[in-house]
């Protein structure tokens, strides 16, 4: 077994505790932790410059993006302008246990005129 199917089983019992969030983010040490797609999704909206690569560089491509405790609100506000996100932590049996669930923001209009209504 790879490195990358090894991280690849971890990513998928994060996204069936998810409750089908867009965005699956696990609580490290200090830090939040995105892999593989839910990764690059991050990077689209926050910027690439936490954007990882775990894998071998040749044939392996593990992206991971980790978010800062202190950079969360600011990150969550920007996140859920676009996707659902799920905040996950790992239990003392070693289950990823689904936190929080947050929905995307609800567009508001800025200017509300009679053609809306």
């Amino acid at each position: 077994m790879s490195l990358g199917d090894s991280k690849r089983g971890g990513y998928s019992r994060q996204r069936q505790a998810s409750a089908g969030a867009a965005i699956t983010l696990v609580c490290g040490c200090g830090e939040y932790v995105a892999l593989f797609e839910c990764a690059t999704r991050i990077s689209k909206v926050l910027g690439d410059r936490k954007l990882e690569d775990l894998g071998d560089g040749l044939l392996e491509v593990i992206p991971r993006y980790r978010i800062p405790f202190e950079e969360m609100a600011a990150g969550l506000a920007k996140l859920t302008e676009q996707y659902s996100v799920a905040l996950v932590d790992i239990s003392e049996d070693s289950r990823f246990v689904l936190i929080w669930r947050i929905n995307p923001a609800a567009k508001v209009p800025e200017e509300l005129t009679l053609d809306d209504i």
